[in-house]
């Protein structure tokens, strides 16, 4: 703390200094994985991220001191870092960053869901779940301390108490389908440049068979916590954009852009058989088009079920849906149910920090003629905890509005944002 004795002159310099350290330095605060159990000992981690390009020290204290509350009560706390080796004056490259790990004993009576804010870092205050000791199993031989606190939690279970977590942030928005950019997508089929040649009376129009790709899907709650914490309403929006980046004689332009918004009521559910269990069911409402108009619009609106199973590692959807029928003269592609089918089963898998997924959509249906495969894997990037790798393979027909009725056979390769788990 500065004393009013030290001195004007010395208050500005400090003021000054932190302002520009706080500037340049970054820090995120990862709250524990939840749910927890309260009074055992947890592990949560800060991330520093150097956002300059000249090396800066950071001062990691011996004890942190932190700040929980819950409920209205606030009580402080002290994390020691696990690596004793993590403290004092560190050296932070230009651009580089830094994760430290940390642990505290979380008090008895804390429980339900937990703000936490550290005193000596300038971070937004996080959130996280504790339970009552009473509420979880004890931990098992050979568990780890945050092993044993997450319990028997299937993958499933995992991400919908994070989402929980973040409905009670202020101005989050959480991840919905993957987020993705595939920087070169290369479609061995190549796409058909006759809409965009009559949409623009430009018969010389040619698209390149390599081109960017990316999405970006995002949702929102609108209610959650509904009949005694088992229904949620949530709404999302999803953007699938193809980016004719390296196509320079036509000036790059965007090749195609599709607007999926939608929303759905979302039930949690515990049934099990043979130890598959179904943990939710969402029905919902969805909207699709390309906002183009003339003979390059493409529209449906479909109402949808969403069924997730889990087993260990491996999470299956079922998704089968009713395309809502239009008026013949105002539907663009009356024939898109022959090509997109009417249902999708997505399977992914988790394994360490890899994630695989395998997507099935109107293959039995159409006696595959017109079926559709789609792989993906992400993958982790060393230890840098903002990105991972991406690969994409899709094989079908519907990879976009444009295309819902042409075969695509591309792969691409990228980074990914955020996966299904």
């Amino acid at each position: 703390m500065i004393r009013i004795g030290k001195g004007f002159l010395f208050l500005l310099v400090f003021m000054f200094s932190s302002w520009a350290y706080a500037g340049q330095m970054e820090t995120v605060l990862v709250p524990p994985k939840g749910p927890v159990q309260s009074g055992q000992q947890v592990t949560f981690y800060l991330l520093f991220t150097n956002l300059s390009g000249e090396a800066m020290h950071i001062d990691l204290p011996d004890k942190l001191r932190c700040r929980i509350s819950a409920d209205g009560i606030e009580q402080v706390v002290s994390a020691v870092p696990v690596d004793s080796n993590a403290v004092g004056r560190t050296l932070l490259p230009g651009n580089g960053f830094l994760k430290n790990t940390y642990s505290l004993e979380l008090p008895r009576d804390a429980s339900g869901y937990i703000n936490f804010t550290t005193e000596a870092f300038d971070t937004s205050p996080a959130v996280f779940m504790a339970q009552a000791g009473a509420d979880m199993p004890p931990p098992a031989a050979g568990d780890t301390t945050e092993q044993a606190a997450l319990g028997e939690k299937d993958l499933v279970e995992k991400r919908l108490d994070a989402d929980k977590a973040n409905v009670l942030r202020a101005y989050t928005l959480m991840p919905h389908k993957p987020n993705y950019i595939l920087l070169a997508s290369n479609n061995s089929s190549g796409y058909n440049p006759e809409p965009f040649r009559e949409q623009y009376s430009d018969p010389t129009i040619e698209l390149d068979d390599t081109e960017a790709k990316f999405q970006i899907s995002i949702k929102m709650p609108l209610a959650v916590g509904l009949f005694e914490d088992k229904m949620d309403i949530f709404a999302a929006y999803t953007n699938r954009s193809f980016w004719q980046v390296y196509n320079k004689d036509i000036s790059s332009p965007f090749r195609e852009t599709n607007h999926e918004p939608e929303a759905w009521f979302q039930f949690r559910n515990d049934w099990e058989f043979f130890g598959i269990k179904n943990s939710v069911n969402s029905f919902g409402f969805v909207h699709q088009s390309n906002g183009q108009g003339g003979v390059l619009s493409r529209s449906w609106n479909r109402l949808y079920a969403n069924f997730l199973l889990d087993y260990k590692n491996l999470v299956f959807s079922i998704k089968p849906w009713y395309r809502i029928q239009e008026d013949a003269d105002d539907d663009d592609n009356p024939d898109i149910s022959d090509f997109m089918g009417h249902c999708e089963v997505t399977g992914a898998y988790k394994w360490k920090d890899h994630t695989f997924s395998l997507m099935l959509r109107n293959n039995l249906e159409s006696g595959f003629e017109k079926g559709t495969v789609q792989g993906t894997w992400s993958f982790p990037l060393w230890n840098y905890p903002y990105l991972k790798g991406y690969v994409q393979w899709f094989n079908g027909y519907g990879e976009s509005m444009i295309d819902y009725d042409q075969h695509s056979n591309s792969i691409g390769i990228g980074f990914a944002l955020s996966d299904f788990l």
